[in-house]
This record gives structure tokens, sequence and C-alpha cells, in this order.
């Protein structure tokens, strides 16, 4: 894990989704240059055991939290950049 700061990178692109509420903050996720990507606007699901529907194929890597604010989880899931054997 590496703590950031508000520093300049050498990412070529950088999708940012903001967070507000009882919290606010943001997740950025940052790509190379080398990647062509377009980023879609977030869409947002709200109740009960709602149910995210990946991509067919495409392996997820989830990252839980564990904070003072609540738990909270990060998925990712990145076709043809994540590949299932470097999650062993």
């Amino acid at each position: 894990m590496i703590l950031c700061r508000d520093e300049t990178h050498d990412w070529g692109m950088s999708g940012i989704i903001g967070i507000g509420g009882d919290t606010h903050g943001m997740v950025v996720l940052s790509f190379s240059t080398s990647h062509r990507l377009s980023i879609s606007l977030p869409s947002i699901v709200r109740g009960e055991s709602h149910q995210v529907v990946w991509p067919q194929g495409v392996p997820i890597i989830a990252l839980p939290f564990k904070s003072a604010a609540g738990a909270f989880q990060l998925c990712l899931g990145l076709e043809n950049i994540i590949q299932t054997g470097d999650l062993a």
C-alpha cells in the first residue's frame, strides 16, 4: 500500500468518482497513456442485497476496508489488464 499525497504524477489518465454524504472524498483510478480507455460517468445503485453485474470473464479484485466511519469495499475489474493468474 502507498499513502498518496497531493503530488503531480506521471499517469496519463485518471477517472475520478466523487463521494458525498455522511463522509466525503473520492475514488481515483489512474492509468498510463499506453492504455486506450474511455471512462463513463458512475452509476449509483442503492438498496439491501443489490447486485452489481460485472462483464463476463473479467476477474474482480475486492479490497475491503474498516474505518471509524464504517466498513466499505473497493472493487476493480479490468479486462485485459488484470489476469486471473495475478490474483494467486
